[in-house]
């Protein structure tokens, strides 16, 4: 009625069932005295173009989570390279873990005598996240012994690894 274009963005149901992303643009055609003698206009197949567009908000965004994931990283490696005073840089990388990575990060250490022992804990809020252990797990034992990453669907055990030992 205004005499407007028209340009509107909708899905079609394909005869074989596919939905079809369309583009519809038209505009009404009017004669010398200003009255309205028909809309032209045109539907074009936007599927693939929409397709194209999720796929790279899908790889931004994956993109950012491995940037975070290398940010966090190096920023650990730099912390635990920045100093020889043990407690104070595992303490420093467990925050930095609770801060960007986890509910919890726990640290237990081979002392002397090569028995293991709960050297440093941190986590997120108190109260937010049930307390694990102060019992060291088999699980962990065994990374301590083999010196070999273990991931599971909640937790990643990870050996800590200096001058050719494991710590």
């Amino acid at each position: 009625a205004s005499g407007e274009p028209l340009r509107c963005d909708y899905r079609l149901l394909a005869r074989d069932g596919r939905l079809v992303s369309v583009r519809d643009e038209s505009a009404t055609v009017r004669g010398d005295d200003g009255a309205a003698l028909w809309i032209q206009g045109h539907l074009l197949d936007v599927s693939e173009r929409e397709r194209l567009r999720a796929d790279e908000r899908s790889a931004a965004a994956e993109s950012g989570e491995r940037q975070r994931q290398l940010d966090f990283l190096a920023t650990a490696s730099a912390i635990l390279a920045s100093s020889l005073d043990t407690d104070t840089t595992l303490r420093r990388v467990a925050e930095l873990s609770v801060r960007e990575l986890a509910d919890w990060c726990l640290f237990d250490l081979l002392d002397e005598e090569g028995v293991a022992a709960r050297a440093v804990a941190a986590r997120t809020e108190p109260g937010e996240v049930e307390e694990p252990s102060s019992e060291l797990d088999a699980a962990v034992l065994e990374v301590i012994r083999s010196g070999r990453l273990e991931l599971e669907e909640r937790r990643i055990s990870a050996p800590l690894l200096a001058r050719g030992r494991t710590l």
